[in-house]
């Protein structure tokens, strides 16, 4: 009997010590992926989809234009979960000037609607691919 007590007591004080958040279905700092969540992140700029955006903000390199330089910029980025762009990191580029015109334009880049898990918002990880076409 006397164990058993001493095991009830033991558990409710474990349980009263744990912190809050313990008991959240998400953990508080773990980046998610596109395909783990409930809603994916959205680009919110008053109305504007990212194309749109991209194609006003992005301008071609003047060397990237004289050399006729085409192709895609990949770009990995975390939307946290305040919704604000972390860590541009360019994982595949093609120079020219172009992979430091993608960075400048998303470290500049406004808000996002966050990625939702479990009713709650989280930070998630995106790649993007930006391609660079000369008219």
């Amino acid at each position: 009997m006397r164990n058993t007590v001493i095991r009830i007591v033991c558990l409710f004080l474990t349980i009263a010590y744990l912190p809050l958040n313990a008991w959240s279905t998400t953990p508080p700092n773990r980046i998610f992926q596109v395909f783990e969540l409930d809603q994916v992140p959205s680009f919110d700029e008053e109305g504007m989809n990212l194309g749109t955006f991209l194609e006003l903000e992005l301008i071609y390199p003047m060397e990237a234009r004289e050399e006729a330089i085409e192709g895609k910029v990949f770009i990995e980025f975390i939307i946290a979960a305040d919704g604000q762009i972390k860590s541009p990191n360019i994982l595949r580029g093609i120079g020219y000037g172009c992979d430091e015109e993608v960075l400048r334009v998303f470290e500049d880049m406004c808000k996002w609607k966050p990625g939702i898990k479990a009713n709650q918002a989280v930070a998630t990880r995106l790649v993007l691919p930006i391609t660079f076409t000369l008219e």
